[in-house]
C-alpha cells in the first residue's frame, strides 16, 4: 500500500509542478535528488506531507525561478479527460 501511496503522490506532485519539473535540468535534478531520499522532515514518501515537504524545500532553493505559471487553479487536461470519463 506504501508503495501505491508513493507513486500516486509522486504522479500527483509531478503533475502540481508541472510548470518546471522535467523542464527545467537544474531544479529537476535538485527534486529528482531528494526524490530518493526516503524521508524528508520526517515524513516518508507515502505522506502526503512529504512531497508538501519536497515542494517546499524545491521553493527554498530556488527562490527566483517564475512560479506564475504555476497555476493550481488551472487543471490539467489529464484531470479533465478523467472528470469527463467519471462523472459525465
Amino acid at each position: 500500500m506504501k508503495k501505491i501511496l508513493s507513486a500516486s503522490y509522486l504522479d500527483m506532485w509531478s503533475e502540481w509542478n508541472s510548470c518546471w519539473y522535467n523542464k527545467d535540468n537544474k531544479m529537476t535534478k535538485y527534486a529528482d535528488k531528494l526524490i530518493t531520499n526516503n524521508i524528508i522532515n520526517n515524513y516518508e514518501k507515502f505522506e502526503l506531507e512529504y512531497w508538501y515537504a519536497l515542494s517546499d524545500k524545491v521553493y527554498a532553493e530556488f527562490p527566483f525561478f517564475d512560479y506564475s505559471e504555476c497555476d493550481e487553479n488551472q487543471p490539467s487536461e489529464a484531470a479533465l479527460k478523467w472528470k469527463k470519463r467519471n462523472n459525465g
